[in-house]
């Protein structure tokens, strides 16, 4: 997860630097903005690992839904009340940094295509992730995904000898020549 985002990140990168010295620093104004944007978003990343887990640990899988729903619900909201707070300040925080004008306006319009992406993608990005990640972590985690692959012993036992269930070590049948 963590290397396709690096991946992304190194890509953007080397597409940015053949653009000379003034979009790369709109880039970086961008990006150093954009954790402002990001950072409130993060607590419910937070918020979703907590009540997914808990609720799986304690077998409640139809609560973990709700939970998960209700999450990316407020995720949502909280993203759009954000943004719109966010792309308003957008103007005054450019007045922080030595830059032309022009690159301000680059500037401008990368931290719009951010909010953009923030708006559609963030909450099923991250938050959808932790519930699943949340799941995996629980011992009811085949409840809510239903997947053999869920458990590593059956995941090598399915990949190695074709079977849901692996051999014991030692058998009598591999011991008699």
């Amino acid at each position: 997860e963590q290397g396709m985002f690096q991946l992304g990140a190194l890509l953007i990168a080397g597409l940015v630097s053949g653009l000379g010295t003034q979009a790369i620093t709109a880039d970086q104004i961008a990006r150093n903005l954009s954790t402002f944007m990001l950072s409130g978003a993060s607590g419910f990343v937070a918020a979703m690992m907590m009540a997914v887990g808990q609720c799986l640990g304690a077998k409640k899988v139809d609560e973990a839904k709700m939970y998960t729903r209700h999450i990316i619900k407020l995720d949502y909201m909280y993203t759009f009340i954000n943004a719109i707070l966010f792309v308003a300040m957008l103007r005054p925080l450019m007045m922080f940094f030595e830059v032309s004008d022009s690159t301000k306006d680059i500037a401008f319009y990368i931290m719009l295509v951010y909010v953009l992406g923030n708006l559609t993608v963030y909450p099923l990005s991250f938050a959808l992730a932790a519930s699943l990640r949340a799941s995996a972590a629980c011992s009811g985690s085949d409840d809510i995904t239903g997947s053999a692959f869920s458990d590593p012993a059956r995941k090598s036992s399915i990949l190695h000898f074709g079977g849901a269930n692996p051999p014991p070590p030692f058998s009598n049948a591999s011991l008699s020549y």
